[in-house]
């Protein structure tokens, strides 16, 4: 055998690119048996990721472990208590395992971990394990800890409350090399004021943190997320409704902020205490009463202080169709006209922005970088005011747009004129109409203002549903001619 596979960091390449998927196990699994220098190498890739602890489990000796079958559902027993010597053999492959995922009711954590927890060699069942997500009930939740060891740099947990909390303190001791934690649970108004405090001693010893994800329950959680030295993302699951003025530096080194279900007054006061120019990314889940001056005060205070920064900017907004009406308008999103160097656009909002041509011009001009747009619609194609000069425009002022999803009119179609982009490659119609006279022209237009367009997609309902007209489109497009045509030519 070439001398190249006696290099561990090669063959470790090597298997990397053997699918996981189940056809290509069996594979892995005989080439670990036959293949001396391709041992370690293919048995890293078959554990190094786990979705439950029945494969290491049935590792034990014969007599510790049986499998029995009840009610067609397979069901572990231990059969005696663990000694330490039961783990030489499952040790062999817990060691591999860098990724372990539990979710929801997936294996009776609560009939095997007491065992486990007696007889365990390790703190960690996972000595080397780098990446957690756990998602369990309130009963379960607490045998987390015996997966937490001194290698996890990544936990993402899910509980239906607040109380297994307690649990977490372990943290900072348990995994010193934590840069991201995910935590959420649905929102807790009642949270005891012993909760609270022992997350701000948690945030307090999480200095590494890196990305975090968290309910902030009062002001001075808060605070203590703002000082961690390294937080560069930071989604908040709900936030105070009175937050007190910055009182020294605060989040120093954060690029990334999502904001779920708040009202825009507390979400601008979180961006006052951000520094100026600073944030590459925000993300708002709008709810509340504010109505549109809410959202529109908001995005002044996303400008005044972003302004030079921001290239990422998503708006959900969480609003019944009562209330606001067709306020949604381009004066909404006018301070976020000043973004001069965004890339990304996302809205998402009930009830639905009310843009026109117009609009969608001054948003293409106001942005030149943009690559992705992305509108949303929730209402039917009655009250669809965007056309295809929409795409016109965007074409025009945006050289580096990759993907747009919108909806528009397609009743008339503008001459291509001067508009040409290069970059673009993806179009969701999403509730779009088009009738089969119009496809041909459309589909030329599309070519002529997106000449690498390759995918059309759409979505309709009801009477609206236009799938097999737009796939029409898509066939029509340049690049699908051009790729058939290839096609015929090298036909014998």
């Amino acid at each position: 055998m070439h001398r190249c596979f006696e290099i561990p960091e090669l063959v470790d390449e090597i298997v990397s690119h053997i699918p996981l998927r189940k056809e290509y196990k069996p594979s892995l699994a005989v080439l670990a048996r036959t293949a001396r220098l391709f041992h370690d190498s293919a048995l890293n890739r078959l554990w190094r990721y786990q979705r439950s602890l029945r494969t290491l489990l049935l590792c034990m000796p014969p007599d510790l472990v049986q499998e029995e079958i009840v009610n067609e559902e397979r069901i572990l027993k231990f059969l005696r208590p663990i000694q330490s010597s039961d783990w030489e053999r499952p040790h062999h492959y817990a060691r591999r395992v860098r990724n372990f995922c539990s979710m929801l009711d997936d294996f009776p954590y609560s009939a095997i971990c007491p065992w486990l927890a007696l007889g365990t060699a390790d703190d960690c069942i996972f000595p080397n394990l780098t990446h957690l997500l756990w998602n369990q009930s309130d009963q379960n939740f607490p045998y987390i800890g015996l997966f937490l060891g001194p290698k996890v740099t990544s936990i993402i947990a899910r509980c239906d409350t607040s109380s297994p909390l307690a649990i977490l303190s372990q943290l900072p001791k348990k995994c010193p090399s934590l840069t991201h934690l995910d935590f959420t649970h649905p929102r807790d108004d009642s949270v005891t004021e012993a909760t609270r405090n022992l997350i701000s001693a948690l945030l307090r010893e999480l200095r590494c943190i890196q990305t975090l994800a968290i309910h902030i329950y009062d002001t001075t959680v808060l605070q203590h997320v703002a000082r961690l030295p390294c937080l560069r993302s930071l989604c908040v699951q709900s936030l105070p409704t009175t937050i007190p003025p910055a009182q020294g530096p605060l989040f120093t080194s954060l690029r990334r902020l999502r904001c779920e279900k708040s009202i825009p007054s507390s979400m601008s006061r979180v961006l006052e205490l951000c520094p100026d120019n600073t944030l590459d990314a925000f993300d708002m889940g709008i709810q509340g009463s504010e109505g549109p001056g809410g959202m529109r005060q908001l995005l002044a205070t996303v400008q005044n202080s972003q302004r030079s920064s921001l290239r990422e900017l998503r708006i959900r907004s969480l609003h019944s169709d009562e209330g606001i009406g067709d306020h949604n308008t381009i004066e909404c999103m006018r301070p976020a006209l000043g973004f001069a160097k965004l890339t990304h656009l996302h809205i998402s909002s009930r009830p639905r922005f009310d843009f026109d041509d117009l609009a969608i011009s001054e948003m293409a001009r106001a942005w030149p970088q943009l690559e992705c747009l992305e509108i949303m619609e929730v209402a039917d194609t009655d009250h669809i005011r965007t056309t295809l000069r929409s795409l016109h425009h965007l074409a025009l002022h945006c050289p580096n747009l990759q993907t747009v999803s919108m909806a528009f009119t397609t009743d008339i179609v503008p001459s291509v004129g001067d508009a040409s982009n290069q970059s673009m490659s993806f179009l969701n119609v999403q509730l779009s109409h088009v009738s089969p006279s119009q496809v041909p022209p459309v589909a030329q237009f599309l070519g002529g203002i997106f000449p690498n367009l390759q995918e059309v997609s759409s979505y309709g309902i009801g009477e609206h549903l236009d799938d097999d007209r737009w796939e029409q489109v898509e066939a029509l497009l340049p690049s699908h001619v051009g790729e058939s045509t290839r096609e015929k030519d090298a036909e014998p």
